[in-house]
């Protein structure tokens, strides 16, 4: 498992990413029935709620993922890249594509590495989603990888 952050799904479709788990943490406060890793980490400072060129941090997505789904909308695309951080704790930031709908479709997404998003994607499965959208890019600098995608539950379900 990732020591870096989860990534879990909530019963309303939001995505919520939260900060590396103290190692001080029960085990059991870091599992929840749908948790899904992820591996999403900010470097804190000014660069944690930077935007660029679409790209946001980590608590900038959050906050925009949650006034998303207010507001009906669904995220169809995803990109994601490594920005800072070290190769021990990279810091990524995504970029969503979102589109409106009158359907309530449940649906998370996961930043990280190659062995957080199949551990994500068996459990979305499990749940009854499937991908909708992946991308992976290799950071020039680093040569780290930062795998993204979402997923979608069946309209209704």
């Amino acid at each position: 498992m990732s020591e870096h952050n989860k990534l879990r799904i909530e019963q309303g479709g939001t995505a919520i990413m939260t900060k590396k788990p103290s190692f001080n943490t029960p085990i059991l406060a870091l599992l929840s029935v749908m948790a899904i890793t992820g591996c999403q980490s900010t470097t804190g400072g000014a660069s944690s709620a930077k935007i660029e060129a679409g790209w946001l941090q980590h608590d900038v997505a959050m906050r925009q993922a949650d006034q998303m789904r207010v507001r009906n909308r669904l995220p169809v695309s995803i990109q994601c890249k490594v920005d800072g951080g070290t190769s021990s704790d990279p810091s990524r930031a995504v970029r969503v594509k979102w589109v409106s709908t009158e359907k309530a479709i449940r649906w998370t997404w996961a930043v990280g590495d190659d062995r957080d998003i199949a551990k994500a994607n068996t459990i979305a499965a499990a749940n009854g989603l499937k991908i909708a959208s992946k991308y992976r890019a290799i950071d020039a600098r680093t040569k780290l990888s930062s795998v993204c995608a979402i997923w979608h539950g069946k309209p209704g379900n």
